[in-house]
């Protein structure tokens, strides 16, 4: 009973959220729209997972094992850390539960179902529920054994997502421990350590892929579907099927409990002392850049896709063997900064109305707001760039260009972001993980504006660096400056757009 009333309390307060949001036939048409979308999306990915579960079945003591085995590792495990990694924060505020008799596995459970109803989330479920399925058709002696295997990927792929989640967010905490945390990793992964990893052979990418091939018999999922029907080798397998998810339940809990005590209480660092600018612009980004790295929303923000630009190319080449992936992990981390573009007032709350109080303009405000998170995305592609170079030894040229691609993404989607922020502004917490879903329509165009201008740019640097790659640099530089033009000319029709919209702003954050 207290399961449900949590999940069904969290999903009529989505509910309420998008109709005070979008009002009832903005939501309706959203919705349907999403709806189409995933359905034809999910009605794909599950027919082929269906079809590649009965092909798999039909040879378990062959090939089709090892196929069936990697699979399930991949949409379990592999999804749920991948997730965990590019997650926005808890979905459930367990801080506001503390005086009701729930469990602290109550709330883990409720905020799994939580996770499950996002629908990325939901198709990659219905994915992994068709593979299972497409197994039993193919075996139906397997059926029972289906089933347990099912709750079990379930757990994984809910569960990892949610303790990793967590796990960055400790860390994001202490955001020096983070930042050494990351480089350690970034020499860790580099390719002479993974040179060293291979030994004496060098195989090539179709090798490594062989025996990576033959160490999937190892997995969990391999060894819980190949066991046999009876004997205390099957009660092992089981044994050893059932650890990972049971260790990701007992850490889920433990973080819910410790949350529910009031254990982990996160109070909102201040400023110790004043201090002072040279202009209403720098003002502005000054404090929106203490606000980022002193709530526990943004450092999380600012922390979690740094760990995956870092192993993105470390698995590109221990899988594949291949080392240059620098525009890949440019437009991976320009991408990852698109939320503070899209929510600029988020972090000032019902604050914004004190903001709207000081003797600026609105231009002066979208200014700083801007220079604040584009001067961070500067530092973090700069880095990224010398990292590339220096760590993975990609070359100048595409580090080079790569930075500029990764600048010109930023400032597309800051042109995008500063009319967004004044259509469907949201509170985030300042004090608390929790995550806010953004509106259906801020994804409907994230998701349209990530296509149009990754694709765009990803398509044309294909073409120079097949047809003239000398001329790689002066294209990544023609795209910034074009990128820069588009943002400078729309600031003043975006800040009279602002003027006109300060108090829907206003009372959309109270």
């Amino acid at each position: 009973m207290a399961l449900r009333a949590l999940v069904a309390a969290h999903a009529q307060s989505a509910w309420n959220r998008s109709t005070r949001q979008l009002t009832r036939g903005g939501r309706n048409l959203a919705l349907a729209f999403i709806a189409v979308c995933w359905g034809v999306g999910t009605l794909g990915f599950s027919t082929a997972m269906l079809a590649l579960g009965w092909a798999a079945g039909r040879d378990l003591d062959g090939r089709g094992l090892t196929l069936a085995g990697a699979t399930l590792f991949a949409l379990s495990w592999g999804l749920g850390l991948m997730f965990g990694l590019t997650g926005s924060g808890r979905l459930l505020e367990v801080g506001q539960l503390k005086a009701y008799p729930v469990r602290p596995l109550t709330l883990l459970f409720a905020e799994l179902a939580a996770r499950a109803a996002e629908p990325l989330t939901l198709g990659c479920i219905m994915g992994l529920t068709a593979l299972h399925v497409g197994l039993a058709v193919a075996q139906p002696g397997l059926i029972p054994r289906l089933v347990v295997m099912l709750a079990v990927h379930l757990v994984v792929l809910l569960g990892a997502q949610f303790v990793l989640g967590e796990l960055l967010a400790a860390i994001a905490r202490r955001a020096r421990i983070a930042l050494v945390l990351v480089g350690a990793l970034a020499m860790g992964f580099s390719p002479r350590v993974a040179a060293w990893l291979d030994g004496p052979r060098r195989e090539h990418g179709f090798e490594r892929l062989l025996r990576l091939t033959d160490s999937v018999r190892y997995l969990p999922s391999t060894r819980l579907l190949g066991a046999p029907a009876g004997g205390w080798d099957a009660l092992g397998r089981l044994c050893e099927g059932l650890a990972g998810p049971l260790m990701l339940l007992l850490i889920g809990a433990w973080v819910m409990g410790r949350e529910h005590t009031a254990h982990a209480a996160v109070a909102t660092e201040r400023e110790k002392g004043l201090w002072t600018f040279d202009s209403p612009d720098a003002g502005i980004a000054r404090l929106h850049l203490s606000t980022l790295f002193r709530t526990p929303l943004g450092r999380y923000s600012l922390v979690a896709p740094l760990f995956a630009m870092v192993m993105v190319p470390w698995v590109m080449q221990m899988l594949f063997h291949q080392q240059r992936a620098s525009l890949a992990v440019f437009i991976y981390a320009a991408l990852g900064t698109v939320q503070f573009h899209f929510n600029l007032f988020g972090f000032d709350g019902p604050a914004v109305a004190e903001l709207f109080r000081l003797p600026v303009s609105s231009a002066t405000l979208l200014r700083g707001k801007h220079l604040a998170v584009l001067s961070l995305a500067l530092l973090e592609g700069a880095v990224l760039a010398v990292f590339l170079r220096l760590v993975r030894e990609e070359s100048s040229s595409e580090c080079i260009a790569g930075l500029c691609v990764f600048l010109t993404i930023n400032l597309m989607m800051a042109t995008l972001g500063r009319f967004v922020s004044a259509v469907w502004p949201r509170t985030l917490s300042r004090s608390g993980l929790r995550g806010t879903a953004p509106p259906l329509p801020v994804v409907l165009v994230n998701l349209f504006g990530t296509f149009a201008i990754a694709g765009s740019l990803g398509l044309t640097h294909w073409l120079v660096m097949h047809y003239a790659p000398a001329y790689v640099v002066p294209w990544g530089v023609g795209a910034l400056l074009l990128g820069a033009a588009v943002f400078a000319l729309t600031l003043k029709p975006a800040a009279a757009f602002l003027e006109a919209r300060r108090e829907h702003v206003l009372l959309s954050m109270k």
